[in-house]
């Protein structure tokens, strides 16, 4: 019998993303403006900071999508709901602690390894944390999976939950 489970964790557009994106839009019609003007240094100048607008606004609408496959887990980090990338990927067995990330026994283990923040923008859910060694490399996740996640972590390896 396969297990499959994906849990997306949706964010919210901040405030910031929605600022980011309007002065993007305005300095791109700026640029038209001063480019009917031939005001060249107008142009570069509201060009280049339109440009850096819209690249950068998307670090401010991300979203995580954790997923379960026959023993293995995987997240992706998803931008602006259509660029999509995979963060990691493991097998259950290697992880070697988990639980509720405001235990002390779960946050000793944040100065351990890698720490991946899988968390989505505007997120107010409970924040857990995972200790795993994947291929000999050490990494700390931090996450916040709705029940049924975390229960399918748990039934297929319980030795590891910290409560």
């Amino acid at each position: 019998m396969d297990n499959f489970y994906e849990q997306l964790n949706k964010a919210g557009k901040s405030p910031v993303y929605g600022i980011m994106q309007f002065l993007s839009y305005v300095f791109f019609a700026f640029s038209l403006v001063f480019l009917i003007s031939l005001n060249p240094l107008l142009l570069a100048v509201s060009l280049l900071l339109g440009l850096i607008l819209f690249f950068v606004k998307k670090k401010y609408f991300v979203e995580y999508e954790y997923g379960y496959t026959n023993s293995e887990i995987y997240i992706d980090m998803i931008t602006e709901q259509k660029n999509r990338k995979r963060i990691i990927a493991f097998n259950i067995k290697d992880i070697q602690a988990y639980g509720d990330e405001s235990l002390a026994d779960v946050a000793r283990y944040k100065n351990m390894g890698k720490i991946i923040n899988a968390i989505s923008t505007n997120d107010k859910s409970k924040v857990y944390g995972l200790y795993a060694i994947i291929e000999n490399r050490k990494y700390y996740i931090r996450f916040t999976p709705d029940k049924k996640f975390y229960d399918l972590i748990n039934r297929f390896n319980r030795r590891a939950e910290i409560k």
